[in-house]
């Protein structure tokens, strides 16, 4: 019998995996880690998952890991293990996430001056939110949004204390921003002036951390953002 593929494909030169965790024993959470082909050939992979062998084996099936992502300062849960199968890749933190972690071994943090991710990538770290610190990030040739609690897109939930959490975020069966973005905002000048960067992108697609992958228009975006929002967003 043929073996299930773990790796699936988005786009030309951008996958994804998706596997699950469990918090404390009771709630079981969907997660996703995208898998990105560089111009230069090597292996960029964001938000880790737990990284198995015939994971592994597929990963390595597409080029050489070279770069491994922590893109906010909650998803690094994998973080040491992915740098683990792959020593030779740097592994990056997002801002502020290589000081509240020094149990993790970092090798750089994603600034204005990263350079070594050729022209496949254009990223914004998400200002004011300094207990989140997200960066988002667009693969270019697809027009995919890359990102990891920017945005969500539960259209099901079949364990029942996580339906009960996604209801009580305000995700459930919605494409938007969960309740708790606006508690986690300290400067709304500077998350407002970040996200309209974000919308000025050309999008056809979003592949988040928790939820279906959406087919979306920069307009559609912009709607799901500020459905309940009292700082709103300006159109692109």
């Amino acid at each position: 019998m043929e073996q299930l593929k773990l790796l699936h494909k988005v786009d030309a030169d951008v996958w994804y995996s998706d596997s699950k965790i469990s918090l404390l024993h009771l709630a079981v959470i969907n997660i996703r880690m995208v898998v990105v082909k560089l111009d230069t050939g090597g292996l960029w992979l964001h938000s880790p998952i737990q990284i198995d062998d015939q994971l592994f084996k597929e990963i390595n099936s597409l080029g050489k890991v070279e770069h491994i992502v922590a893109p906010n300062c909650f998803h690094h849960l994998f973080a040491s293990s992915a740098k683990a199968r792959y020593p030779e890749a740097v592994l990056w933190a997002a801002p502020g996430l290589k000081q509240r972690k020094k149990d993790i071994l970092f090798d750089a943090v994603i600034n204005d001056e990263v350079t070594d991710w050729g022209n496949t990538l254009e990223y914004e770290h998400i200002g004011g939110m300094p207990k989140l610190n997200e960066v988002v990030f667009l693969h270019k040739p697809s027009k995919t949004l890359i990102c990891s609690d920017f945005i969500f897109n539960i259209t099901d939930e079949s364990n029942f204390l996580m339906k009960c959490l996604w209801k009580l975020a305000g995700t459930y069966k919605k494409f938007g921003q969960g309740r708790e973005w606006r508690f986690l905002v300290s400067n709304s000048f500077d998350e407002v002036y970040s996200v309209n960067k974000i919308l000025k992108w050309d999008i056809v697609r979003i592949v988040m951390a928790h939820g279906e992958i959406k087919v979306c228009t920069n307009m559609e975006l912009f709607e799901a953002l500020n459905k309940g929002k009292t700082n709103f967003y300006s159109e692109s």
